[in-house]
């Protein structure tokens, strides 16, 4: 099993394989083993052309808008090849930027690394120290110091991003052990903290980033080994015999093929469970930007009634938000301005006292179900898996109350998730669930149940199904994305025959009811799923859901877009 898991990651990884090919990336690595020094390969324009350093940082800083899953199919297929070149550490910084850093700090480092005119190394070992307005001492082994224009660095918690043209940084090119990953050591000397860009707090994030995007690539160089010792044992021959057909031999690709899964399923769950963030991050720091806002929007206010900048007017409109009182200004339009602010503070308590329990709220009344279809679906959740189970227990004909459960939980989710845009895009703790994905799966087996199922007519089934596709597409209707809402039966869907063949063969096999007509089964079938196809895998795609049959697997992918559509066509 690749990373590349869904059709589209498939197909960026078939690209980036051919890509590489074309340009005999590997040719290249090989190349570097003898150079004195080493430079860009001479596929580093064409590859940034192609949009892979941007493919994970937003739109607006020059990316594509995708994620964590979208880069680690490249880095796989980059460690397939041994490309050589500072790809990994130009991705890790910028990841760290787009993740953690500022709006300023994003939009001066981002463009540049997207682009490829700023290449960067990365390194968190070292020794360095701030000090009186410079920073000082040996930042260590640093990954791609040799060819960087700018250097990531660890300074304590912090992590320094470095021009490498500023004064003091010294860079000090040694013998290396792999030629075609080359690195070097670095110090600073005196480096103005002027010439640098500080991401505070953020070390252990930007190592969570970092071992998840080498591992992707050393997955890629362990499969391509696997692959390539296989062949051989296939196809060497000693003492008559192919050498695969040895014991020792075989038992030594079988346990190579095992080690390289693990990496892989290691590699992706890393990547999924960093972008399961999402929901405690946005969190916590909703209420700062709240405040921050309404503190630094009063702070002009002031100033313009006659307080010095920025030192007074800060320490009135804070006195004044959190109603402290200690900055008072008897002057009368500073009074009433203190005043206005004073009541937005207390409307803001009120609004955290009231909005933040009731999101939680939300998130974990959704998560209740999702979670049960685990028990009784297995993760992903699968139809097969559902009625496998529920033969076995004895429980098939019993499925009415399950689906009466998820027809009110998408009546839930409907109100929940329009009412607050941020809601969808709350991951669930468990790497591997998904609400969208787990809404597929009901929905997938309700439709069955009414196609295929050798059962009487369930009109539960039935409302769950209009529950749920009423659910999707109001959900999907702010994030511009585009379905028909009046499909006809016929009009085609991502699911093909020999997909819908392959369920009902796997549910006969578990003893599971089928109907004899297979035909009409299908053309049933069909016509339910037309209902909420669109909107599922668009969804999915948005979210940037974990793997599952018959909705994140598909090929339909939109980038995430913040401003809801409504909002950008009145602006």
């Amino acid at each position: 099993m690749a990373i590349a898991i869904s059709d589209a990651h498939r197909e960026l990884a078939d690209v980036a394989r051919s890509f590489l090919q074309g340009e005999k990336a590997r040719a290249a690595a090989r190349a570097l083993l003898d150079a004195p020094d080493e430079g860009l390969p001479g596929f580093w324009g064409s590859m940034t052309e192609l949009g892979w350093t941007g493919l994970h940082v937003p739109e607006r800083y020059g990316g594509s808008g995708y994620g964590l899953p979208e880069l680690v199919v490249v880095l796989e297929a980059l460690g397939r090849a041994v490309a050589p070149g500072p790809f990994l550490p130009t991705v890790v910084l910028s990841a760290i930027v787009a993740d953690s850093g500022s709006d300023d700090q994003r939009a001066r480092l981002l463009p540049g690394l997207v682009d490829g005119s700023t290449v960067a190394g990365f390194g968190l070992g070292g020794s360095l120290a701030f000090g009186d307005e410079v920073v000082n001492g040996d930042g260590g082994v640093v990954l791609g110091a040799g060819t960087a224009d700018v250097l990531g660095l660890a300074v304590g918690d912090d992590i320094a991003v470095v021009p490498r043209a500023a004064a003091g940084v010294v860079v000090a090119a040694g013998g290396n052990l792999d030629p075609t990953r080359r690195s070097a050591r670095v110090r600073l000397d005196g480096v103005a903290l002027d010439a640098v860009t500080v991401l505070s707090g953020r070390r252990s994030r930007a190592l969570a980033f970092a071992r998840t995007l080498a591992a992707a690539e050393a997955s890629g160089g362990a499969r391509e080994c696997v692959e390539m010792a296989t062949d051989y044992a296939k196809a060497r021959e000693q003492f008559g015999r192919v050498i695969g057909t040895y014991g020792p031999v075989k038992h030594h690709c079988a346990d190579m093929l095992v080690a390289a899964e693990l990496a892989t399923a290691a590699t992706w769950d890393a990547a999924d469970r960093i972008m399961s963030r999402f929901a405690p991050f946005a969190l916590l720091t909703q209420p700062l930007v709240w405040v921050a806002a309404v503190l630094l929007g009063f702070m002009p206010i002031y100033w313009a009634l006659g307080l010095e900048w920025p030192r007074d007017a800060f320490e009135e409109s804070g006195s004044s938000l959190l109603t402290l009182g200690f900055a008072v200004d008897h002057h009368g339009p500073v009074v009433a301005a203190m005043f206005v602010e004073a009541t937005l503070g207390l409307g803001l308590v009120a609004l955290l006292i009231s909005f933040l329990p009731t999101i939680y709220q939300h998130f974990s009344r959704r998560e209740v179900l999702v979670s049960q279809l685990d028990v009784r679906a297995g993760t992903p959740p699968t139809p097969v898996a559902l009625f496998e189970r529920a033969t076995r227990i004895g429980w098939i004909d019993e499925l009415d109350d399950l689906w009466l459960e998820w027809e009110r939980w998408f009546t839930e989710l409907e109100e929940s998730h329009t009412s607050y845009l941020s809601l969808p895009f709350f991951r669930s703790p468990t790497p591997g669930r998904s609400w969208i994905t787990a809404a597929g799966a009901v929905l997938d087996s309700a439709s069955l149940r009414l196609a295929a199922i050798d059962l009487p007519r369930s009109w539960q089934a039935q409302l769950c199904v209009r529950a749920g596709y009423l659910a999707l597409r109001h959900i999907a209707e702010p994030y511009g994305i585009r379905f028909d809402p009046d499909p006809a039966p016929t009009d085609p869907i991502s699911i093909t025959r020999d997909e819908f063949d392959q369920v009902l063969g796997e549910l006969a096999a578990v003893g599971v009811p089928l109907r004899s007509d297979r035909d009409q089964a299908w053309r049933d079938f069909a016509g339910w799923r037309v209902n909420y196809d669109t909107a599922l895998l668009a969804m999915s795609g948005l979210l940037m859901a974990p793997f599952s049959p018959w909705s994140s697997d598909r090929g339909i992918n939109y980038r995430v877009h913040l401003v809801p559509a409504g909002i950008r066509r009145n602006a």
